[in-house]
């Protein structure tokens, strides 16, 4: 009978891992989609400044020119 329940205590600490790990997974998968947000967010922001950038830089050289 001791061994039964041994193994019956072994496999409940081995669930008890797993459910632990899937946790742990699914926390690191979250924290690593959340930055990916985050740079693709940023990386846009930095587009529409070089954007922007350029089209100032445009206009300079045409008042520039224009003077």
């Amino acid at each position: 009978m001791k061994k039964e329940i041994d193994k019956e205590a072994i496999l409940k600490i081995i669930q008890r891992q797993m459910i632990a790990f899937l946790i742990l997974l699914i926390a690191v998968g979250g924290g690593f989609m959340y930055l990916s947000n985050q740079i693709s967010e940023l990386q846009q922001k930095v587009t529409t400044m070089n954007h922007e950038l350029d089209y100032a830089k445009g206009r300079i050289v045409e008042l520039e020119k224009n003077q």
